[in-house]
């Protein structure tokens, strides 16, 4: 129909070029950067959550009592930040490692 009212093929070539730019191209990286935007979030409420349940677990055992409550949660908040900077450091290293591997060849059989 828009070929015969415009003389040749340009509409059909600009539906296929729309369609292949918008919908394989900019609607995957879209869906991309909502599942990393995801995959941060959910780390950091996990981390989040393990620190109620810490603080929580200090205020049941210690009541009361604020310089043992203190003391004990600002060791528990550092040991999950060691943690914290561990598995981010272990990541980075599986990274390395793994363009290592795709830039150079894997030269282990």
């Amino acid at each position: 129909m828009y070929k015969d009212i415009v003389g040749n093929d340009l509409p059909t070539w600009f539906f296929i070029s729309f369609w292949i730019i918008v919908d394989l191209i900019i609607l995957n990286v879209v869906i991309a950067v909502i599942l990393e935007i995801y995959g941060t979030a959910q780390d950091k409420v996990e981390i989040n959550q393990r620190r109620f349940d810490a603080a929580r677990k200090l205020e049941k055992k210690y009541g009361n009592d604020k310089a043992k409550l203190e003391a004990d949660y600002k060791s528990i908040e550092a040991e999950l930040e060691r943690r914290e900077v561990q598995k981010i450091a272990e990541e980075v290293e599986a990274e390395q490692d793994y363009q290592d591997t795709t830039l150079h060849g894997d030269t282990t059989f």
